[in-house]
């Protein structure tokens, strides 16, 4: 089991109050509860030193191609592709919305909070800002001694070309596709099939379908089961963006973490 890391100087010298997230009660030593993951983004002059607080989260910049994943550390960052008008906005929006009043288990990490437990005090630009990455950041409570930092990524890009710059900083993928629209199947499927380079092969991912919701009356082309097909038995999970099931949703989210934990743990030493 990793351990876990202690607050980093730099931050806890802004103000203890304010970047003490992970734990509700605030008697209690202000520490970072989040198990530290290794893994490929890591800093090499400062993996050996993380216990004294070197990039235990990193943040973002910029958006569409100058997206970039900055310090990064033990932050699982979660990219919701998709083909334009799928419902990649509403989606991510609707998942902070689920949890933004907290529960035992996932909360919301407002922006400005988020940024401080990266040793940022002050964020770049406003909150609200369009040149900040549009992103949701929650704790996700795995077991009593393990939680997790996940940065829900809605991309900014559009359908002519590969949104490379996400690829590159994702851990997880959700592949939206629109139920009412045929090419926004082959966008997605397109973007696994360059996910599973060797490159990207760490990158854990679920296939959604987004589906209207009775009261639009939208048609929808796609089923579930079609896309399986298409997609050479690849599991695809409907969902409705704007009606999203909280205990579903939960599920989903702490299932993706523990898979992206379980690439990035060390495997053991073979035995001769």
């Amino acid at each position: 089991m990793p351990k876990k890391p202690k607050i980093c100087d730099k931050i806890a010298s802004t103000n203890p109050s304010n970047v003490q997230l992970l734990n509700h009660d605030k008697r209690l030593e202000t520490s970072i509860t989040f198990v530290r993951l290794e893994n490929q983004h890591d800093d090499p002059e400062q993996t050996e030193n993380w216990l004294t607080g070197n990039y235990a989260l990193g943040y973002y910049t910029g958006i569409g191609r100058k997206f970039e994943r900055v310090a990064c550390g033990s932050e699982i960052t979660l990219v919701v592709f998709g083909h334009a008008q799928a419902g990649k906005t509403t989606f991510v929006r609707a998942i902070r919305q689920l949890f933004l009043e907290g529960g035992d288990r996932i909360r919301v990490i407002p922006n400005a909070e988020r940024y401080k437990l990266a040793g940022i005090g002050v964020m770049p630009f406003p909150e609200g800002d369009n040149r900040l990455p549009h992103i949701v950041s929650l704790v996700i409570n795995a077991s009593p001694e393990e939680e997790y930092v996940l940065d829900i990524i809605d991309p900014e890009y559009d359908n002519s070309n590969l949104p490379q710059a996400y690829m590159d900083s994702c851990d997880a993928a959700f592949f939206l596709i629109d139920a009412r629209n045929c090419a926004s199947l082959l966008s997605a499927h397109q973007i696994q099939r360059n996910l599973k380079s060797a490159e990207h092969n760490h990158v854990q991912s679920e296939m959604l379908m987004n589906i209207p919701s009775e009261e639009s009356g939208q048609p929808r082309m796609l089923s579930a089961q079609f896309c399986e097909t298409m997609t050479k038995k690849t599991t695809v999970r409907e969902i409705c963006a704007q009606r999203l099931d909280k205990n579903a949703m939960e599920e989903m989210l702490l299932s993706i973490c523990a898979r992206v934990h379980l690439v990035r743990r060390p495997s053991p030493p073979s035995s001769i």
